[in-house]
């Protein structure tokens, strides 16, 4: 620290060593450059006791213990995390799937309903023209009873007319 008269306690941030010794407490004077030898010997010896040993050495076998139960977990959950992935897959698959066949019954629906419609069109037009068909006819009927006593040319246009039914006497 350049320039600080405060204490500056080492790296555990005020914590009760568990060893139960007592910490060194490093005091820093002046400008920082002066006297920047002592405090690191006595950092050093701060860490070099037996039970600060055992706690670094039971504190690194922890850490490593959970390292290792991580990495087995991690193992353990990529194993669910692919079969989870592999069923959301063919589950996509199967919806994407449904939907085509969906869209095609839609399709041939579509297509079978627009063909009834065209059958029942081509029903009422073939009716329709049966029906003006048969008016027709009836009506040609009736001309050809009016014109029945008429004598027809075959010439064009045809020309009607009716013979005198006395040819001899006026």
């Amino acid at each position: 620290g350049g320039g600080k008269d405060d204490a500056a306690e080492d790296n555990d941030s005020g914590r009760a060593d568990e060893g139960g010794g007592k910490r060194a407490r490093v005091e820093t004077k002046g400008g920082g450059t002066g006297g920047g030898t002592k405090t690191k010997t006595k950092n050093l010896e701060a860490y070099s006791g037996d039970a600060v040993k055992k706690r670094n050495r039971r504190m690194f076998g922890a850490l490593m213990g959970h390292l290792g139960n991580a990495r087995s977990a991690i193992k353990r959950d990529s194993k669910l995390i692919e079969q989870k992935a592999k069923v959301e897959q063919t589950v996509r698959n199967k919806n994407a799937e449904s939907s085509v066949r969906i869209r095609k019954l839609e399709r041939q629906m579509s297509i079978s309903e627009k063909e009834k419609a065209f059958t029942k069109r081509d029903q009422i037009l073939c009716q329709m023209r049966q029906t003006e068909l048969s008016m027709l006819t009836e009506e040609w009927i009736q001309r050809q009873q009016k014109l029945k006593q008429f004598i027809g040319t075959k010439t064009e246009p045809v020309l009607f007319w009716m013979p005198n039914p006395n040819p001899g006497g006026d």
